[in-house]
């Protein structure tokens, strides 16, 4: 599966483009998405780290190649904000260990060949749960059932101990296995849906902090 663009590309109308790590995730947003305004781009693996790839190398790059394509640009040329075919690019990456790298390494990306856009807030990171975590709790004379999230392995325990000290009842814990294994409604309302999910702005000192973490390693 490659890029699947949206009805209504560019950069002021709202249209977003989604940047997640293969087939079974893209087949999941595709299934949710608004094909008005929301494209999809499965990049089929890890990225290069432009960071530390040659000049030759990242013009040759498959992925980049597609990728200035789908935003809108001809690989070597000057990427301009205004110019970009989506008003935000969102970066949709499982919340486990490979797609925290691959987040980190499309950061690199970005800081290397399209730092305006960066600049410009037009790169945001949509964080999917990687628990969820349901219980109950007493109102009354009856109980109510409620549901809440972790998005770390960290934040799992304290949230079992609260849920404890509060007396909640019946709880259970799923560990969600990326994308694709996410109900459809509950990756519509925390990720993909505009008017329930949580976006964050990434910008340029963000990346930088992050390409301090994992640049050491790649």
């Amino acid at each position: 599966m490659g890029f699947q663009d949206c009805l209504q590309p560019g950069c002021s109308g709202g249209a977003e483009l989604f940047l997640v790590e293969g087939d079974s995730a893209a087949k999941a947003v595709l299934s949710v998405r608004d094909p008005a305004t929301q494209a999809v781009f499965p990049m089929q693996g890890k990225p290069a780290n432009a960071l530390k790839t040659s000049p030759r190398l990242l013009r040759e790059n498959l992925l980049f190649k597609q990728l200035h394509q789908a935003l809108g640009y001809t690989q070597g040329a000057t990427c301009e904000a205004e110019k970009c075919n989506f008003q935000r690019i969102v970066m949709l990456f499982d919340p486990d260990a490979d797609g925290i790298h691959c987040g980190a390494l499309m950061l690199m990306f970005f800081v290397k060949l399209m730092p305006e856009l960066l600049e410009t807030g037009h790169v945001c990171l949509a964080r999917p749960p990687l628990f969820e975590v349901k219980y109950a709790v007493e109102v009354g004379t009856q109980l109510q059932p409620r549901i809440e999230f972790a998005f770390l392995e960290t934040e799992l325990r304290p949230l079992l101990q609260t849920l404890q000290k509060a007396g909640a009842t019946d709880v259970s814990t799923n560990r969600i296995r990326g994308l694709a294994g996410m109900r459809r409604e509950l990756l519509a309302e925390m990720c993909v849906d505009p008017l329930t999910r949580q976006l964050y702005i990434v910008r340029t000192e963000d990346a930088r902090a992050a390409i301090d973490v994992f640049c050491g390693s790649l």
